[in-house]
């Protein structure tokens, strides 16, 4: 049940046919429909987890339905860089920022002082969106995956081995931070759940749930900070930067 609406979405004419509405900031209508119907899916499916109370079965599915959406994704990107410029949210401004690191050791991904506040920015997103019946922090949680899937195609496409690259193209520190996502966003939900539609759910399951995301987050930043340098450096001897 993933790679339909993966598919559906991405090549489906979105802003020809509900027009260029912006919501939110740079957020258009297009936008929330195209993650809106890749998200529900896996929201369907986590809902049915959490009304049992198998908190640690919905991230684990959380986690496979990411690998299969990055996997689909990023094939789709790597194959239609254009058409996946034009349809993903953020694909542009993304890559124009991490390009400028991988050429010039500046942009966002450098610096602390520029990736803290968007980071602690999303966090707080997931927090809320999650708290609120899920599909938000679902939905946001798309968005980055594809806006960072776009930036690691396009890696790719300047690397004379693809399959080399794409390891170190996919930055670990940001798979950490997509796992510590996906267990902070589960947890919140089965808090939800639990206090307004009283599923069953332990609320120490909830609490270590919520905590290992936690750390995962901080870890992602610790390694971001320490290692990003390096990595940057390997891509560039990799790729045609």
């Amino acid at each position: 049940f993933v790679f339909i609406p993966v598919i559906f979405a991405f090549f489906f004419p979105w802003n020809s046919l509900i027009g260029d509405i912006t919501l939110f900031r740079d957020i258009t209508l297009a936008d929330l429909a195209m993650n809106g119907i890749i998200a529900v899916f896996p929201w369907i499916v986590l809902i049915l987890h959490l009304v049992r109370g198998r908190i640690w079965d919905g991230i684990l599915d959380m986690m496979l339905w990411a690998i299969w959406e990055c996997f689909i994704m990023l094939i789709l990107c790597y194959l239609y860089p254009d058409r996946a410029e034009s349809v993903i949210w953020h694909a542009s401004a993304y890559w124009e920022d991490m390009s400028q690191w991988l050429y010039y050791g500046e942009g966002t991904e450098g610096n602390p002082s520029a990736w803290l506040p968007i980071h602690l920015t999303h966090l707080g997103v997931i927090h809320v969106g999650a708290f609120i019946l899920g599909l938000p922090a679902l939905i946001l949680g798309t968005m980055q995956l594809n806006y960072m899937n776009f930036y690691v195609a396009k890696v790719l496409l300047a690397s004379d081995n693809p399959l080399l690259t794409l390891p170190v193209a996919w930055h670990f520190w940001s798979i950490i931070r997509v796992i510590g996502y996906i267990t902070i966003a589960t947890a919140m939900f089965q808090l939800f759940m639990k206090l307004v539609f009283r599923v069953p759910g332990r609320l120490g399951h909830f609490w270590l749930a919520w905590i290992s995301g936690m750390v995962l987050v901080v870890l992602d930043g610790v390694l971001k900070w320490q290692l990003a340098d390096t990595v940057r450096e390997l891509l560039r001897f990799m790729c045609d930067f």
